[in-house]
């Protein structure tokens, strides 16, 4: 069976999701996200891929988006994590996760345009 990359993978690296869950404003959605194991377990989603052969993911950012959460150099901070934990995830899982969608915060164009070259 060819392969398959399926780009609609939302995910919260690990790092992502610990700072996440001390963001006043994603305390209402936190409750929700814990319940999709995929977004943040590892195993979890190993297991559900492994059900389908030849079937690697292409990671994006899931939501809420940065600007819904902060402002200023904090959210400069959560896009840097995100995308390091991304970057991360495809750099020790190549076999699973064939690249990455950068996130990037739009209060800073400056900041996302250079995060656009680091990512």
């Amino acid at each position: 069976m060819p392969d398959r990359i399926d780009a609609w993978t939302h995910i919260f690296p690990k790092a992502y999701f610990a700072k996440l869950q001390t963001v006043a404003n994603a305390a209402g959605p936190l409750k929700r996200w814990l319940e999709l194991k995929p977004l943040y377990d590892l195993d979890h989603r190993f297991r559900l891929m492994d059900s389908f052969a030849g079937y690697r993911q292409l990671l994006t950012p899931s939501m809420p988006a940065i600007e819904d959460l902060t402002d200023g150099q904090a959210a400069v901070d959560l896009m840097r994590l995100m995308n390091d934990g991304l970057a991360e995830l495809v750099s020790r899982h190549p076999d699973r996760f064939q690249a990455f969608a950068a996130a990037l915060s739009l209060h800073d164009i400056e900041a996302a345009l250079a995060e656009i070259a680091r990512a």
